[in-house]
């Protein structure tokens, strides 16, 4: 199917000389470092022996192509910490994709696209674009992956003289690495998976740059794709072949003269031993003074204790923690954050903390300082 989306986008292009051609190159990056009071490394690679760089460090360019009034292309790459190598950065396609405008209101697109999940799905890799240092593990770790090939249609509705919805139903397709512990020597491993069969629903609704609401769905097949003649590969291939899976989420966000607020709640279900079934949500508060933006915000994580008797990892956590921003000028700021990582009964999830090992009733303090760009 990704071949087929792919090869309609650049055949589209053929027949079109290169005087027809509009084009908009657009860029982003966030260089950050960050580190932790703790010698359990957490988040892909954050200990307290040193300052990790790789972890908050992206860097992307987009180029928009204008074919006709009705017709253009969009493709994105960024530089970021690799899915499958905590210690080093690769370069990743993120988007390349087709979109066609059926008209003012209606807009189909075909090829590599976002998953639609989350309130900040589209910006997840452009620190500029949103308050927070980082987005919160507990939210938006839930998710594996979070783009996908397939097809989309954005259809926009005007409520009232200040109110448009807007309806995003998709279907497609998708493979990601999961993260995981080889049980002979305890090393860090990852493992193909793949969802077939991706089909889900977004609706946004927004007033007058005051209220965004957000509700979202997305349902699966999940299948384990690789090494299967391997013992170990032969285990988890009997345990994720063709299971459901599904994450629904829904959001908020007002703002309230030069204070914002805006929450999040997800929750992820997989028909197999081997996933949790997790409940996360955050809540942050921000206030503008002028060129300094300070905010708080809230998360926790929790998951389903039924699992626990299986190879499902267990989860229970929560994050405070207080930033503030630095708008440098409009295309560019600087972000600094303290906050609290507090493990409940336990947290043994291999995307949390780097080896699996099993963490209880422990603090971890996590600084981080970035600077962000837009151009």
């Amino acid at each position: 199917m990704n071949k087929i989306l792919l090869s309609l986008c650049i055949a589209s292009l053929l027949p079109v000389t290169a005087r027809a051609l509009e084009g908009q190159v657009s860029g982003f990056g966030t260089i950050g470092a960050a580190s932790t009071d703790s010698s359990q490394a957490y988040d892909r690679g954050l200990d307290k022996n040193n300052a990790e760089w790789i972890n908050d460090t992206k860097a992307g360019i987009q180029a928009d192509v204008k074919i006709n009034p009705h017709f253009s292309i969009t493709g994105q790459v960024v530089a970021k910490q690799s899915t499958t190598d905590d210690d080093r950065m690769s370069v990743q396609g993120e988007w390349l994709f087709g979109s066609y405008a059926l008209n003012d209101s209606t807009k189909i697109r075909a090829g590599k696209l976002r998953l639609p999940l989350f309130m900040m799905s589209e910006q997840l890799d452009v620190g500029k674009a949103y308050i927070l240092a980082k987005l919160p593990l507990e939210m938006y770790g839930q998710a594996p992956t979070n783009g996908y090939v397939g097809a989309d249609l954005l259809k926009r509705f005007e409520v009232g003289e200040d109110g448009e919805l807007t309806i995003q139903p998709y279907a497609g397709m998708t493979r990601f690495d999961g993260r995981g512990i080889n049980p002979l020597d305890s090393n860090v491993m990852f493992k193909t998976f793949e969802a077939d069969s991706v089909r889900g629903l977004n609706v946004l609704f927004d007033y007058n740059e005051i209220l965004r609401l957000r509700a979202g769905y997305m349902a699966t097949k999940l299948s384990y794709k690789d090494e299967r003649s391997s013992v170990l590969g032969g285990m988890i291939a009997g345990m994720v072949s063709n299971v459901d899976a599904s994450f629904a989420s829904l959001g908020a966000q007002l703002r309230l003269g030069h204070t914002t607020i805006t929450g999040e709640y997800g929750q992820r279900r997989v028909d197999s031993m081997m996933f949790a079934d997790t409940d996360g949500r955050y809540l942050s508060v921000d206030h503008k003074l002028g060129a300094f933006t300070p905010y708080l915000s809230y998360a926790v994580i929790s998951s389903d204790k039924a699992k626990m008797g299986g190879m499902a990892p267990n989860l229970d956590q929560s994050t405070k923690a207080a930033g503030v921003v630095y708008a440098v000028n409009g295309n560019s700021n600087i972000k600094a954050e303290a906050s609290q990582v507090s493990v409940g009964s336990a947290n043994n999830s291999n995307e949390f903390f780097n080896n699996g090992t099993t963490i209880a009733g422990k603090d971890i303090a996590v600084y981080r300082l970035n600077y962000n760009l837009m151009f």
